[in-house]
């Protein structure tokens, strides 16, 4: 004898999915009119809500163009980084041979001058 199951209902965790889901059921709501179950709601006023799904659902939009633009401004960004890395690195060794006595001076060009000793390695004794 086979049983009935009942049923498992999948909330998306994804915002863009659950603002779809959130406006299929506020359109839904809507064209039911008074005879819309989720009326008997005494906790959420859907007739209130759909406004502010919309609303959410506008923001995300926005915010997920401000997202791709970013990503676009990261690459662009990304393809002349590594000749100005190359060049302040080919400055600082350049400066340091003018300035090997002081080299402290870099300080001058923005250069973290980091003098302390550094710490050999302790041998296993």
């Amino acid at each position: 004898m086979s049983e009935r199951t009942r049923g498992r209902v999948k909330v998306p965790k994804n915002p863009g999915d659950l603002l779809d889901l959130a406006k299929a059921v506020g359109d839904k709501h809507q064209k039911e009119g008074t005879s819309s179950p989720l009326k008997l709601s005494v906790d959420y006023n859907w007739d209130e809500l759909v406004a502010e799904i919309d609303k959410c659902k506008e923001l995300h939009t926005a915010a997920e163009d401000f997202k791709r633009k970013m990503e676009e401004t990261y690459r662009e960004r990304d393809i002349s980084l590594p000749n100005i890395e190359s060049a302040v690195r080919a400055a600082s060794a350049l400066l340091k041979g003018v300035y090997a006595k002081n080299p402290k001076r870099l300080g001058d060009w923005g250069f973290n001058v980091d003098d302390t000793k550094q710490k050999g390695k302790e041998e296993d004794k």
